[in-house]
């Protein structure tokens, strides 16, 4: 894996979440295969980023599943909250401990690129941790 493309992953990350009126801080965002609800390498890399920064902290997190636009609504609804409980497997298997937690899935609802490109849907098939 490189780290560059991990680093960046993780950097671009740190942007504003607006969900209704409230700005959330995105801590982290990490990527899946299609119609995959597997953690890969690189997801792996930046949710480790996460628990490092959060050592110590007992963190209260919104974690939203999503996906691109193939599929059916209800199937990616879905599998948008397999992704985000599968990072909240994660998280807690390597031993952080969560105390307030929402879990969600949006689906292919909330698009953070074009479904129009592989790039695009290779990016809106994610999960974003907010605080």
């Amino acid at each position: 894996v490189s780290e560059s493309t991990d680093c960046a992953q993780y950097l671009l990350s740190r942007t504003k979440f607006v969900e209704g009126k409230l700005a959330r801080e995105v801590l982290a965002r990490v990527t899946f295969d299609f119609d995959d609800d597997e953690l890969n390498q690189k997801s792996r890399y930046v949710l480790l980023n996460l628990i490092a920064k959060l050592e110590h902290q007992t963190p209260e997190f919104i974690v939203t599943g999503n996906t691109d636009s193939k599929g059916s609504d209800s199937y990616n609804l879905s599998l948008g909250l397999q992704r985000s409980n599968t990072v909240i497997g994660y998280l807690k298997g390597q031993g952080v401990n969560i105390e307030d937690l929402t879990v969600s899935s949006q689906g292919e609802a909330t698009p953070v690129q074009s479904n129009e490109t592989e790039s695009g849907r290779h990016n809106n098939r994610r999960v974003d941790i907010h605080s």
